[in-house]
């Protein structure tokens, strides 16, 4: 089965092989260059590293407003309690 990257290595080689001494060095280091590139996997670290940050900083928002919603129900309760001056401890 051809892939991407093998196609791209036969059609290099079908070039290099037609081209003068100067195309053929252009053309293998072109060659070079999009092999290192298409196995290179670095930026895919970057991509997780930026898609989990992505997700933290979701939860930790997502879980500051939840916590300031319950804060703030607790506060409107207690205050609702003295305003009555009755005893409001369950």
């Amino acid at each position: 089965m051809l892939t991407i990257q093998n196609y791209i290595i036969v059609l290099l080689n079908k070039f290099r092989c037609k081209g003068s001494i100067r195309g053929i060095s252009v053309v293998s280091k072109t060659g070079e260059f999009l092999a290192k590139l298409w196995n290179d996997e670095s930026g895919v670290s970057a991509v997780e590293y930026v898609l989990l940050l992505a997700l933290i900083g979701t939860a930790i928002i997502v879980g500051a407003s939840l916590l300031g919603d319950s804060i703030a129900n607790e506060l409107e309760e207690t205050a609702d309690c003295i305003e009555a001056g009755t005893n409001c401890i369950p």
